[in-house]
């Protein structure tokens, strides 16, 4: 069963952004998927991260809202809003 993790959990910085994000995962893991999609729910990004803090490029995005889910080995997962200025 899935855990959903607090949203103070996950930082994005800076948000709104307009080149380079930062995803910060403040609890432990050893893996996790970090996936964007925009608000129609079509998938743009999709990456595995071991680390604490992973950047992503945003340049490639038009200016808008999108919705970044985590979701770690043991099934923990989160959810943001990122907005691209």
């Amino acid at each position: 069963m899935d855990q959903l993790i607090e949203k103070q959990d996950i930082r994005i910085y800076p948000n709104p952004v307009s080149d380079y994000a930062y995803i910060e995962i403040g609890f432990d893991f050893k893996e996790a998927d970090i996936t964007m999609y925009d608000m129609a729910g079509r998938q743009l990004q999709s990456l595995k991260t071991k680390n604490k803090v992973t950047k992503i490029n945003t340049q490639p995005l038009i200016q808008g809202a999108y919705l970044v889910t985590i979701k770690t080995d043991d099934n923990k997962t989160a959810n943001a809003k990122l907005i691209k200025k």
